[in-house]
């Protein structure tokens, strides 16, 4: 973790060495035998089975050894689990001149609290066979708050990771009630705990919030960059190749970004107000839609676009033309209507509103490829900034 992420939390660096937890992958590393690396490593998906089912010490000597070293940072979770709120920085790599944006920040801790929700799940099911059930039902207590904070994340991911840390909450839960054979009072007194835990974060809120920034962070750096700043971010380099500036400057100083921010945003209410419908059917219904829409907007960003052709050469423009009159007839549609730009924009956001200007990596996510791509609908001059807070 960078010193930046612990500023933003507000403390101080953590030193090197101390009392952290080490890893099950590490632990069978650590404790391997010469030649059986390859076997050992495979066989670190033992948590995962072991989670779900009362097991012995006798039955996994290495994982109830490993148990054993990590108490002491698996009773600071279990203290940390009890705080209300989560609060994971997005801290993407950054130099005097250069970031990839929030979309680029790694989640390196998201990861790691999932194998903390898997130990308390095993040290539950342990417990169990020794008969100590009230403090297996804390593990699993733990295991389902700690998911619940993960979830409370900014990014979908951790909402992901935290409904998979939950599940296995849910599996060892099974096991418990099966072998724990507590009376009618204690099962009711359980089920109240489960239902004293906070629930887990919408869907739509991360669509509403984390996702929608990430997207307008990318398309803000793209008008900072151009063009080549996708392309540093749709490969491993940590800023973009260099290349000719041209073609960035199109983008950066030619070009009216508000249509395409306003654009960006009016999917992203779409999605999250869709996501907000009450009703299964309906929600279900809207969902289908939007779906259905992104992928004629797919379709429609792979074609040749009006920029790309710009760049051709007149024989080259005419002999596109003539083996895609599709193309041809769309390019023509779609520059009179970048002319008519100043057309009111009251309803959804339209398929019509995108359209490829330039051909853009694969790994870019669908939303992005709308949003940049969409961006010369308008070709107007300014700089003016995109209102990126205005649906």
């Amino acid at each position: 973790m960078t010193p930046e992420y612990f500023q933003w939390l507000g403390i101080e660096s953590p030193p090197e060495q101390g009392e952290y937890l080490v890893s099950w992958q590490n632990y069978l590393k650590e404790h391997s035998k010469i030649g059986d690396d390859k076997e050992r490593v495979a066989d670190s998906d033992q948590m995962l089975r072991v989670a779900s089912w009362p097991w012995t010490a006798n039955d996994e000597a290495e994982l109830a050894d490993w148990l054993k070293q990590s108490e002491k940072p698996l009773a600071m979770v279990m203290e940390a689990t009890r705080r209300p709120e989560y609060y994971n920085p997005l801290v993407p790599r950054r130099t005097e001149d250069w970031s990839p944006g929030l979309l680029a920040a790694l989640l390196p801790s998201v990861q790691r609290c999932r194998e903390l929700g898997t130990a308390l799940a095993c040290r539950a099911m342990l417990r169990v066979t020794e008969a100590k059930f009230d403090e297996a039902w804390q593990d699993l207590l733990a295991c389902h708050r700690l998911g619940r904070l993960v979830a409370r994340g900014g990014t979908l991911i951790e909402r992901l990771v935290g409904i998979a840390i939950d599940q296995v909450a849910n599996k060892a839960d099974v096991a418990f009630l099966d072998h724990a054979k507590l009376t009618s009072a204690q099962i009711l007194a359980r089920l109240e705990d489960l239902r004293k835990l906070p629930p887990m974060p919408s869907l739509a809120d991360k669509i509403d919030l984390g996702e929608r920034f990430a997207l307008l962070d990318t398309m803000m750096l793209t008008v900072r960059h151009g063009t080549p700043f996708l392309e540093g971010l749709s490969g491993s380099n940590s800023r973009p190749p260099k290349s000719d500036q041209f073609t960035a400057r199109l983008f950066t100083h030619n070009i009216n970004w508000n249509p395409a921010f306003r654009n960006a945003n009016r999917w992203y209410d779409r999605c999250a107000g869709g996501l907000r419908i009450t009703d299964r059917n309906a929600r279900e219904q809207e969902i289908a839609a939007i779906i259905r829409d992104l992928k004629i907007l797919k379709q429609q960003v792979t074609d040749t676009g009006v920029i790309e052709k710009s760049f051709m050469g007149s024989e080259a423009r005419g002999r596109d033309d003539r083996q895609h009159p599709d193309r041809a007839d769309a390019s023509r549609v779609r520059q009179s209507t970048s002319r008519a730009h100043g057309r009111a924009m009251t309803k959804g956001p339209s398929t019509n509103d995108c359209h490829s200007t330039i051909k853009t990596p694969r790994r870019i996510r669908a939303p992005t490829i709308q949003a940049v791509d969409a961006l010369h609908q308008s070709q107007g001059a300014g700089n003016s900034m995109p209102p990126i807070l205005h649906s």
